[in-house]
């Protein structure tokens, strides 16, 4: 596999065409991650990775498709493919993958600012809403339970968003973050403390996320892991687009 650089990613162009994972967008703009293909003259297929997700599209069938898949990585635990990779995926890893599914939300919200305002209003004045800057960011990398991909490089300080929520003992109970950048938007990563789900926590750390976006003229993407995050992204103004299947790879 030939990895590519920010000034040959047009050869990708046609692949990635249906992608329901914005996360993907992040490495084929150049963002973060890497992107790989079989041929640098005619590709026939291509691998993006970024964080644990391993994202493929174009010809399974093509003479190095199966030795690529058999390379992958063990750091990447995740595959999402076009649907004619399935029974090649399932080739190769045999037993030691795990089927599932993630829910796509579709790309074209108009949000309600109001609601989204009120949902922060709401929100018990026991907690408080912070943007993460440095302080915030050593203070998440010091709580246990926040195994972001929350990086302060100077790319996430330039182009990244993010903000956590602090209880009145000031511990962090909740981060969002924008965990992909790509050209017009962020993907969205949230995480809340088991303990101070159902409060309306959620929902007010990611309305103030939306309406930031909003501010700067960027689409804060909603992909969803379960229907939880559906229904939240449901509440806060989204709409369910499909359900989509992934890979999860026990490689060992």
């Amino acid at each position: 596999m030939i990895k590519l650089n920010k000034s040959n990613l047009n050869l990708v162009n046609d692949f990635f065409q249906d992608i329901k994972f914005y996360m993907a967008k992040t490495a084929l703009e150049g963002y973060m991650g890497e992107v790989f293909v079989d041929n640098i003259e005619k590709p026939e297929f291509s691998f993006a990775f970024v964080e644990r997700l391993c994202f493929i599209d174009g010809n399974p069938k093509s003479k190095l498709a199966q030795k690529a898949l058999e390379e992958i990585d063990e750091y990447y635990k995740v595959i999402i493919a076009d649907e004619k990779w399935f029974e090649l995926i399932e080739k190769v890893y045999k037993n030691n993958l795990e089927i599932s599914s993630r829910y796509a939300i579709k790309k074209d919200t108009k949000f309600n600012r109001k609601l989204l305002s009120e949902y922060i209003e709401k929100m018990d004045s026991h907690y408080k809403i912070k943007k993460i800057d440095k302080k915030m960011y050593n203070l998440i990398q010091k709580t246990d339970s926040y195994v972001t991909n929350l990086g302060m490089s100077e790319q996430y300080e330039k182009n990244g968003i993010g903000f956590c929520v602090l209880n009145k003992n000031g511990e962090i109970v909740a981060v969002i973050t924008s965990d992909g950048i790509f050209n017009g938007g962020i993907d969205v990563n949230i995480k809340v403390k088991d303990t101070d789900r159902r409060k309306g926590i959620a929902t007010a750390i990611s309305a103030k996320m939306i309406l930031e976006c909003i501010s700067q003229n960027l689409y804060p993407s909603w992909d969803a892991a379960n229907l939880n995050s559906v229904g939240l992204a449901q509440k806060l103004g989204y709409e369910l687009d499909c359900e989509y299947r992934i890979y999860k790879i026990n490689q060992k």
